[in-house]
């Protein structure tokens, strides 16, 4: 059974979601926007933590700016939706910063 889904971390072009299961079954998240989806790929195994298992799941390759719905299917038990966006792309000329370590040895 999935407790809980969300999108901690959003970029440009990228979502990264976590999900909070109650067992290690294998699990199947999608972003679909139109006619188009985007499987999430785990970007390691969940982590066990006090009975529960927290899943972190990226997809990348996505359109800036777009509204997504995520569903996630766990083996056994009901699906989880959550809407999630991408960032827009920023507007306006771009910025340059620079960084100087004028004395690195310590």
């Amino acid at each position: 059974m999935i407790h809980e889904i969300y999108a901690p971390t959003r970029g440009v072009d990228f979502l990264q979601i976590t999900c909070v299961t109650d067992t290690a079954a294998p699990l199947r998240v999608v972003a679909e926007h139109d006619d188009r989806s985007s499987a999430f790929a785990p970007t390691r195994p969940p982590i066990h933590h006090k009975g529960f298992f927290y899943w972190r799941l990226h997809a990348d390759g996505l359109r800036p700016g777009t509204a997504y719905s995520v569903r996630a299917t766990p083996k056994a038990g009901r699906p989880r939706q959550l809407a999630a966006a991408t960032l827009s792309r920023p507007s306006g000329p771009r910025r340059l910063r620079l960084g100087v370590l004028a004395d690195p040895h310590c």
